[in-house]
């Protein structure tokens, strides 16, 4: 009999713990959503006073107001590209350098 009490005791013991330990996951979760909930918030009334539309249309869709001048700063190397295709554009092309062996070899 004492036997099974001690095997009954530490079987509810156990449990217990378990229990615990996912009551501190779940806890751990309500506080999770809880700040992202807060964030949302916090988000929802920016959009609703529209400050953060022009933010947001600014930013990711690149948009200008009227009257304003857009200007657009390429990286380095493109701009290089850029300011030598016209020039290479202009070059007359090369023969295929077998013709210019072929023309080395027998002058025609």
């Amino acid at each position: 009999m004492l036997l099974f009490y001690g095997f009954a005791v530490a079987q509810r013991f156990v449990h217990t713990l378990e229990l615990r330990q996912e009551a501190l996951g779940l806890q751990h979760d309500i506080d999770t959503l809880t700040a992202r909930r807060t964030a949302l918030e916090t988000e929802r009334k920016g959009l609703q006073a529209g400050t953060d539309v022009e933010t947001i249309a600014r930013r990711e869709l690149n948009l200008i107001k009227n009257g304003e001048t857009a200007v657009v700063v390429l990286p380095l190397q493109a701009a290089l590209d850029r300011a030598r295709q016209p020039a290479q554009a202009q070059a007359p092309p090369q023969p295929p350098f077998w013709q210019m062996w072929w023309r080395a070899l027998f002058g025609s």
